[in-house]
C-alpha cells in the first residue's frame, strides 16, 4: 500500500545527498501527497515498492520539471521586476501536470529539498564524481541554478517557512491561494526577492 512506501525511496540519489530523516518534506501528508501524484501520473507503482523502473521514471519526471523551469514563460517570473523566486515556483507548479495534485507550498518544499540535496552533494562530493554519471535530476538542477544565478536563495526559503508558507492548509484551495498571494505581497514589500 501507499503508506508503506516512503517518498525518499523513490527519489534519485546519484549526485544528491538527502538528510537522514525519513520524511523528505517534513510531514507525512506532504510526502504521501507527492507519492500519490507520482502514482496517478504513472511514474511510480507504489504498491510494489521502488522498482528500478519506477525510480527512473521519477528521476525523469523531476528532471523534466527543472528543465521546464527554463522555459522563458516560466523563467521570466524569476527575472521580472516585482516578481521573484516564489512567483517563479508558483508558475512552475502550474505548468507541471503532476504537480498540480500536490499544492503550491508542497511543490515549493519539494523543489527546495531537491536543490538542497544537490547543493549538499556539491558541498561534500561522493562517488561517482563524474557528473555525467549523476541522475538526470541533479544535472537539470545544475543547469537551472546556473541560469538563476544568485536568484535561488536558501535564505528566501527560511523566511518563507518563518512566515508560514509551508504550513498552509492545501485542502482549502481558495484560502491557500489567498495565503500564497499575501506571502508574495509581503516579500515584495520587504524587497527580498528582487
Amino acid at each position: 500500500m501507499l503508506r508503506n512506501n516512503r517518498l525518499k525511496e523513490f527519489l534519485p540519489r546519484t549526485g544528491m545527498v538527502f538528510p537522514s530523516a525519513n520524511l523528505v518534506l517534513g510531514a507525512r501528508r506532504k510526502d504521501t501527497g507527492v507519492m500519490k501524484a507520482f502514482e496517478v501520473a504513472n511514474f511510480a507503482e507504489v504498491r510494489g515498492g521502488p522498482t528500478k523502473t519506477a525510480k527512473a521514471a521519477v528521476d525523469q519526471a523531476l528532471a523534466e520539471t527543472f528543465t521546464l523551469a527554463l522555459d522563458p514563460q516560466i523563467f521570466k517570473h524569476l527575472t521580472t521586476e516585482g516578481e521573484g523566486l516564489f512567483d517563479f515556483l508558483g508558475a512552475l507548479n502550474k505548468a507541471v501536470p503532476w504537480a498540480g495534485r500536490v499544492g503550491e507550498s508542497t511543490f515549493i518544499k519539494l523543489c527546495q529539498c531537491l536543490v538542497d540535496a544537490r547543493l549538499a552533494w556539491k558541498a561534500s562530493p561522493r562517488p561517482p564524481f563524474d557528473i555525467n554519471q549523476h541522475c538526470a535530476t541533479a544535472r537539470s538542477i545544475d543547469v537551472l541554478l546556473e541560469a538563476a544565478g544568485g536568484r535561488w536563495s536558501p535564505a528566501m526559503f527560511e523566511i518563507y517557512e518563518i512566515v508560514g508558507g509551508f504550513d498552509e492548509d492545501e485542502d482549502e484551495d481558495v484560502e491557500g491561494d489567498e495565503e500564497e498571494e499575501e506571502l508574495r505581497q509581503g516579500f515584495e514589500e520587504m524587497d527580498l526577492d528582487g
